[in-house]
Order: C-alpha cells, then structure tokens, then sequence
C-alpha cells in the first residue's frame, strides 16, 4: 500500500543511509532526526555488524 511505501521511505523509520567502507560501519542521519531516527539508525548499525556484512563484502572483493 502507499502507507507502507511512505513509511518503508520516511527517514525517521530508517534512521538514515548505511555507508559501508573497509574498516567500519556509518550510518548518516538526516540533520532533523529526532530521538525515533537516531535510535533505528543505531538499530540499523547494530544490524549490519551482527550480520557480519564488513568480512563479507571484504570476501567478495578478496581484501
């Protein structure tokens, strides 16, 4: 539904864009987050680490 589709886009619902380099995880909030944004950013964050996504783009380019 569209509710579904503005929510899954709302940028306090994401927290914010994943930035994945070599040596660490970032997670760049938008600069109105409030409490709700930073704390599913974090989530997010927390997420990519537990997922191990770091050694596994790491594998995938053979660093």
């Amino acid at each position: 539904s569209l509710k579904s589709l503005l929510k899954r886009n709302d940028y306090k619902e994401t927290g914010g864009a994943v930035l994945l380099g070599i040596n660490g995880i970032v997670v760049k909030a938008h600069g109105t987050s409030d409490s709700h944004a930073f704390k599913n950013a974090i989530r997010q964050a927390v997420v990519f680490h537990d997922n191990n996504y770091l050694d596994k783009m790491k594998q995938s380019m053979d660093i």
